[in-house]
């Protein structure tokens, strides 16, 4: 007595005789279904009756049951969300596919026969009046209906290699060439202009003027030297900032960051930058950020300050080549012969330093940028004394005879005391070493 409805006790004993004596005892205890042991019905429950059973009757549920109670949610949720359900499309047989499959042939048909015949009414085999309308027009129009439109594809029919139908305002595109199968997997050349630097019409980037011609020059390889690549972008940067109007409704520091941002990106984009560069950017971003700081100060104070950074940077960069210069010129003597290669700003300070002891100077040139030549023509003309004898690199071991000193350019200092210096810089210094 006083078990629930869904609970039963039972007790047992026994007892037998005989030879022996027998008493046993047994004690039964079983849990039966809700409601009195029998299956819920789910059929005629709403949403607040299954959130109300509790979990120890979903325990207690069959597997009938469970897959009755899921599809009772089912249901109520169609119910609920039957304009979101997608209408199934009936199911097609194979001789009904068949002929919807033909019938789209069909229609495809008729649309390129009709762009055809469009094409050929314009009278303009290049540009038929319905081009635009589907992709096969498009490819109507773009084949030659006609021999005066195969013969005006003549490199010499047209001198000006312009299309009369296209776009005179669009950037040209870059001369197709062939490419040699042994070095197919390395980066082919293209000189560059507005259209493979990604220039579209119009300045869509908003890029300065200044920072649009350096990258150009960046890419077609007329600044190829770290020292003047670095110069350059601080005198575009300085540019930048000085036409640099503020908008009224932007913060001052964080539109002009993203200024600066996209300069260096699209810099970076027509060639990589060197580490010099990005540590010169790192240091200007760091001012402009700190420019919010500086609330009494006017806008025109707050460009001072940015452009008395990038002065400061320039003239830590001259500095420092000069003191090098001033260092590296006293361990030159009387009769020495000096070795150096290609070209670098600090180098040639260095030289021309060292000029007033009577040395003689060999420079290895190499190609293909064959920089050892620019370095020989600015001693030439700021040392008339000074004999220099000039080698290309394949005769490197043969010039390293006589020397006697090798004095080598950096473009950057690693943390670790490693420096790096362009292509050949390694090899100079290892047939030195061996000397």
């Amino acid at each position: 007595s006083g078990t629930p409805p869904d609970r039963g006790l039972g007790l047992g004993l026994g007892l037998g005789s005989g030879s022996g004596l027998g008493l046993g005892l047994g004690l039964g205890f079983g849990v039966g279904k809700p409601h009195g042991g029998a299956a819920m019905d789910f059929s005629s429950m709403s949403q607040a009756d299954i959130d109300a059973i509790s979990d120890e009757q979903l325990k207690a549920l069959s597997k009938e049951e469970k897959k009755a109670l899921k599809a009772r949610k089912r249901a109520l949720w169609e119910a609920a969300n039957g304009d979101k359900l997608k209408e199934k499309k009936p199911k097609m047989t194979k001789a009904e596919r068949r002929a919807s499959q033909a019938a789209q042939r069909a229609a495809k048909g008729q649309t390129a026969s009709g762009g055809k015949a469009e094409g050929k009414a314009g009278g303009d085999g290049a540009t038929g009046t319905g081009a635009g309308d589907s992709k096969a027009n498009t490819r109507a129009a773009a084949q030659p209906a006609s021999g005066e439109a195969k013969a005006s594809a003549h490199p010499g029919a047209n001198p000006g290699g312009v299309d009369p139908g296209a776009n005179p305002d669009a950037p040209a595109a870059l001369p197709a060439f062939r490419a040699a199968a042994l070095f197919s997997h390395l980066p082919q050349h293209a000189s560059a202009d507005a259209a493979s630097a990604g220039l579209g019409v119009g300045g869509a980037q908003e890029l300065h003027p200044v920072i649009m011609q350096l990258g150009l020059k960046y890419a077609s390889g007329h600044i190829t030297n770290p020292d003047a690549r670095v110069m350059a972008m601080l005198q575009a940067f300085r540019a930048l900032v000085e036409d640099y109007n503020p908008p009224t409704d932007q913060e001052m520091s964080r539109h002009l960051l993203k200024r600066l941002e996209r300069a260096f990106g699209f810099l970076t984009s027509c060639r990589p930058h060197t580490p010099s560069m990005g540590n010169i950017m790192r240091s200007v971003k760091q001012v402009v950020a700190k420019l919010p700081d500086d609330a009494d100060k006017t806008d025109a104070e707050k460009k001072a300050k940015v452009l008395d950074r990038i002065d400061d940077i320039s003239s830590r960069l001259l500095l420092a080549a000069q003191q090098i210069a001033r260092i590296g010129a006293k361990r030159i003597s009387d009769g020495d012969v000096v070795l150096t290669f290609g070209y670098t700003y600090a180098v040639e300070l260095l030289l021309r330093e060292a000029a007033s002891c009577s040395y003689r100077l060999v420079i290895v040139d190499a190609r293909p940028l064959h920089e050892g030549r620019h370095l020989m023509k600015a001693l030439n003309a700021a040392c008339p004394n000074l004999s220099i004898t000039f080698v290309c690199f394949t005769g490197l071991s043969y010039a390293l005879g006589d020397v006697n000193k090798v004095v080598l350019g950096a473009d950057a200092l690693m943390s670790n005391g490693a420096a790096i210096g362009r292509a050949g810089t390694a090899a100079v210094a290892t047939a030195a070493r061996a000397r």
